[in-house]
């Protein structure tokens, strides 16, 4: 397709009327000490910060709408907020 190409990783893009900006806007951990060593610990944090994260973003509401972007993310979310 003409005038695509991929957002890189890590990277944020900013569309105005006269110009888009691509600029980084995270660094990679680097040097950071691991503190999960297993499959079984590594699935409890996760599950732990994902519901976490999905009842900061619903709290209070009667209703929550999803989108489907089709990516594993949004699936995981809705399932999560059930």
């Amino acid at each position: 397709m003409d005038g695509e190409r991929r957002l890189s990783f890590m990277h944020l893009t900013k569309l105005s009327k006269i110009r888009v900006i691509t600029r980084k806007v995270l660094e990679p951990p680097v040097n950071q000490e691991t503190r999960i060593h297993d499959l079984h610990e590594a699935l409890n944090v996760y599950c732990r910060y994902l519901v976490e994260a999905v009842r900061k973003r619903v709290a209070g509401l009667e209703r929550v709408g999803v989108i489907f972007s089709g990516g594993t993310d949004s699936v995981t979310g809705c399932k999560t907020c059930r």
